[in-house]
């Protein structure tokens, strides 16, 4: 039988098996964005690598990203990112018995983007709507500053697979959505 002629029969997921095809939704828009670039490279990157909370003594919002020393590039990029959204220089607290690089920036305008459109804690961040709604070039430039945090490639036999990884299990069916 022709595939594209067949309705979709709901299967519990410890009864699929090899050849099965899963099939889910997919969230259409109008098209529109009411996000920069900028703020979409940002958010994506909040995604993989990004914090945010109120610093304890100084009771100053805090939006944070942390990243291997060695992504010189991306840090560059965050610090950019941050400048141009917010206003506000960002701080580089490097570590270097840890390999790693915290840019971090006081800034409720870039706290409140993030949690409205991210949420926090790595296992609980989740995407809004306005983010699963994103489409073409939106669409890849988040999903490319997320996947510069999150993932790894993997190569074999002349093909590479490109693994991402979340503690939280709404954020990965969420990134399933937007990568249908």
């Amino acid at each position: 039988r022709n595939l594209l002629q067949q309705q979709p029969e709901y299967i519990k997921a410890g009864q699929l098996e090899r050849g099965d095809f899963i099939v889910f939704p997919k969230i259409h828009s109008n098209g529109e964005s009411k996000f920069t670039k900028l703020e979409l490279y940002l958010l994506g990157l909040y995604v993989a690598e990004g914090s945010t909370y109120i610093h304890n003594k100084l009771n100053m919002p805090v939006v944070s990203f942390s990243l291997n020393i060695k992504e010189k590039e991306i840090i560059k990029k965050i610090k950019q990112a941050i400048l141009e959204i917010s206003g506000k220089k960002p701080m580089e607290i490097i570590d270097k018995s840890k390999h790693s690089s915290e840019v971090r920036v006081y800034s409720q305008k870039l706290r409140d983007l993030c949690l409205t459109h991210c949420g926090k804690g790595a296992a609980t961040k989740i995407l809004s709507k306005e983010i699963m709604e994103l489409t073409g070039e939106n669409l890849k430039t988040f999903l490319a500053a997320y996947w510069s945090g999150d993932r790894k490639h993997l190569k074999r036999k002349g093909s590479t697979l490109m693994r991402a990884a979340t503690v939280s299990e709404n954020l990965a069916r969420q990134l399933q959505g937007l990568l249908a």
